[in-house]
């Protein structure tokens, strides 16, 4: 007997759906031990039962979920209700604060899947609802519980919430593209001579090699430096502030080369 038979994403919970993700049919020497895993952690049952089915059952489990070669498509929910209550989706990525935004970064960039609950508890957050056409509801101000807030979308079904993941890439990518080149780009390593330069050129060139290296490296540290004009204990105070302000300021700042 199996303790679940989900019928689609909407009966899986970000939790499962992470481990699904870190099952690849390349840890198994077969297809069917492969799917014998996939089915005992979809069913949240023992691998021992999923192996004692019957062959026609086994084959008919396969059939029915069979939505697993697909992704959930729903929007996300604009709110989803916790166990510590209901939290609210920052939908508009625009609002996002520059601390929030580099820390999305990170775990995009590292690996989204397996950060998918602490990305979450970026984007879903605590509201102030003012229920008055003149004042505007208020999310809270970005801080350090995400990773405290993480555990509370374990038991969510992923499919209220997956599609940010390919909606925070687009934005991103139309973001990046949109502010080319403030936080530097690819720096070739190729430093052969080139035909007719001289000496001094060429060490120039170098030298302007290893610095835009230097930004590349540094990076984020750099961007919020500079947008604290060089004053480390303002940073923290930086990371509050609004991401598209942040890199018009720093655009601007160096325009102007101040």
């Amino acid at each position: 007997m199996l303790n679940k038979e989900p019928k689609s994403w909407q009966d899986l919970t970000i939790d499962q759906f992470i481990e699904l993700n870190q099952l690849t049919s390349e840890q198994f020497e077969t297809e069917d031990e492969y799917n014998v895993h996939l089915l005992s952690l979809i069913t949240d049952t023992s691998i021992s039962i999923i192996e004692n089915l019957e062959y026609e059952k086994y084959i008919e489990l396969n059939k029915k979920f069979s939505f697993l070669k697909t992704r959930p498509n729903k929007p996300a929910s604009l709110s989803i209700m916790t166990s510590a209550g209901p939290l609210y989706l920052i939908n508009d990525f625009n609002q996002l604060e520059i601390g929030a935004f580099i820390d999305l970064e990170h775990f995009f960039t590292n690996d989204y899947v397996n950060n998918l609950k602490i990305i979450l508890s970026i984007f879903y957050r605590q509201k102030t609802i003012h229920n008055s056409p003149l004042i505007l509801d208020e999310f809270e101000e970005y801080g350090n519980w995400i990773y405290h807030r993480a555990e509370l979308f374990n038991d969510i079904s992923i499919l209220e919430v997956y599609n940010i993941i390919p909606k925070y890439l687009k934005f991103r990518e139309e973001f990046f593209e949109k502010y080319d080149g403030l936080l530097g780009g690819p720096v070739d390593d190729d430093d052969d001579d080139i035909q007719g330069e001289s000496i001094i050129a060429r060490s120039e060139r170098i030298k302007q090699k290893q610095k835009d290296k230097s930004v590349q490296k540094w990076g984020w540290d750099l961007f919020l430096y500079q947008l604290a004009n060089n004053d480390i204990s303002k940073i923290n105070e930086i990371t509050k502030v609004n991401l598209i302000q942040a890199f018009n300021l720093l655009s601007m700042k160096r325009e102007l080369g101040l």
